[in-house]
């Protein structure tokens, strides 16, 4: 599973592996679709933003839930996904 969230620090290397991760079967969730943050009364760009660029190379649309969603919630909560 692929998590896209807004990322100071997104580069072409995250990108690529996101890609690259997906086009191998991970699935694409995104955290918001928001083109653009404020930043000091500017706009600059937001998750959905870098988002789109993954899902234009990849031809996949990433799933955005909204809160609070049972998916993410039953996923992050069941036993086998927990870190022991």
């Amino acid at each position: 599973m692929v998590v896209f969230g807004y990322d100071i620090r997104m580069n072409y290397y995250k990108l690529c592996m996101a890609s690259f991760h997906i086009q191998h079967g991970a699935k694409l969730i995104a955290t918001n679709p928001d083109h653009y943050t404020m930043n000091l009364g500017y706009k600059i760009p937001g998750n959905g933003s870098m988002l789109k660029s993954v899902e234009v190379a990849t031809g996949i649309a990433a799933e955005i839930p909204s809160k609070p969603n049972p998916f993410i919630l039953d996923h992050l909560i069941s036993s086998k996904n927990l870190k022991r």
